[in-house]
């Protein structure tokens, strides 16, 4: 009796020790953070429209910007406002997640082209490193 609970406690760790080997191999994992600030802008509006809008709106911007700092944060400057927006962000192979946070509802993520250049999936624009 002794000798069957001791074959089925190593089965059952062998199960356990290549279950947990199948659930690494099959989850792509999260990359760390940047190693430095990296900082990608995204043109609204050509120079010439937007010296005509910011004449009538000093408070608006003419591009988008994005911060990743080596701390997995992030902040973002969005949609020509003026309010910057804190969060907390994932790098896994070619894409970049912006998790939602209080200041933004919806996650926003980004597919990396190039160490200078970065695809906001959805909106389908490109930002480019500063």
């Amino acid at each position: 009796m002794e000798k069957i609970a001791m074959n089925i406690s190593r089965l059952l760790l062998g199960l356990c020790i290549s279950l947990t080997a199948l659930q690494s191999a099959c989850n792509p994992s999260v990359e760390p953070a940047f190693e430095t600030e990296q900082r990608y802008k995204h043109e609204l509006y050509s120079p010439d429209e937007c010296a005509r809008i910011s004449q009538s709106n000093a408070e608006f911007n003419c591009s988008e910007t994005v911060q990743f700092n080596p701390d997995g944060t992030v902040y973002l400057l969005l949609n020509g406002g003026d309010v910057i927006v804190q969060g907390n962000y994932q790098r896994q192979g070619q894409k970049i997640t912006v998790q939602p946070s209080v200041s933004l509802q919806n996650e926003v993520v980004f597919s990396i082209i190039t160490d200078s250049e970065l695809v906001r999936i959805g909106s389908n624009t490109r930002w480019i490193k500063y």
